[in-house]
Formats: C-alpha cells, sequence, structure tokens
C-alpha cells in the first residue's frame, strides 16, 4: 500500500482521485510520460497546457480507464 499524500489542509487523507506514473504511447511517439496526479475529493483541477501536450489523451485514458472500473464493480456487485 502506498503512502497517504498529503494534502493542503495538511492530513493524511486519500486522494480521490490518484494517478500513478501514467504513460501512454502510440507507436513510436509517447503523448503522456510518467505522469502521476492526485485529486483531492470536492477540490478543483484543471489540465492545461499547449496544443499537443497529451490533455484530451489523458483525460480519454482516465474515462477509458474509471468506465471499466465502475463497469466491472457493477457487475460483481450483480453476481452477488
Amino acid at each position: 500500500m502506498s503512502e497517504p499524500v498529503r494534502n493542503r489542509n495538511g492530513n493524511g487523507a486519500e486522494p480521490h482521485v490518484e494517478l500513478k506514473r501514467v504513460t501512454k504511447r502510440y507507436g513510436a511517439v509517447t503523448a503522456i510520460s510518467d505522469l502521476s496526479l492526485a485529486v483531492e475529493k470536492g477540490s478543483f483541477t484543471a489540465l492545461l497546457g499547449p496544443s499537443g501536450c497529451g490533455k484530451s489523451t489523458l483525460q480519454q485514458h482516465s474515462i477509458r480507464y474509471f468506465a471499466f472500473a465502475v463497469a466491472a464493480s457493477l457487475r460483481r456487485h450483480a453476481q452477488a
């Protein structure tokens, strides 16, 4: 288990969303390289950067991952 992330308030609350060492490649092109991000519950987070820096790729990758995780969780509950 990983160390808890220290948030702005200084407590050791686990982040609401956490990405660790995300890398996404399209053939020889690396769109995202070793990105880590922790988002606190209730916080406002924005991805800013120039065109082609990987903002949309990160969003699409994250949405697919979380949609898969939610679907797996729903299937697991439905089988119970």
